[in-house]
């Protein structure tokens, strides 16, 4: 995703977090459906994902859950790559405990590619690897 397609999708009213992840992992979770009152299990992604805020890093939790069909870990794609910066398409963000949790919509975070030059670099430097 480009710093223009990212800029268009907030300007659209997306809720987009941006940030660098740390660790994502896949696990399994319960719940009771109120209208049948049977119990079913589905799969849970959580992202935690590191954010630079007032000249420090915050920590973010985010969770986005596997399409139902889906029983096995190992077929539910986590899309990201630890230490490399993506954009996080959001459903609802709260502070819960000191951190920020989140709840994501069922798109796989999108990488950021920015094009910025090193520190220091002359203007009109090629841009560094990400």
């Amino acid at each position: 995703m480009t710093p223009e397609e990212l800029l268009r999708r907030m300007l659209l009213g997306h809720f987009i977090l941006v940030g660098e992840v740390r660790a994502a992992d896949v696990g399994e979770t319960g719940f009771v459906d109120t209208k049948t009152g049977l119990s079913a299990k589905i799969l849970r992604i959580t992202y935690f994902v590191e954010l630079p805020h007032n000249g420090a890093y915050e920590i973010a939790k985010i969770i986005r859950f596997a399409p139902r069909g889906v029983t096995d870990p190992a077929q539910v794609p986590v899309g990201v790559e630890k230490g490399r910066r993506y954009a996080f398409d959001l459903d609802s963000i709260e502070r819960k405990h000191g951190f920020l949790h989140a709840r994501m919509r069922t798109a796989l975070p999108e990488l950021i590619e920015f094009g910025v030059p090193p520190l220091g670099a002359p203007a009109g430097a090629p841009a560094a690897a990400p």
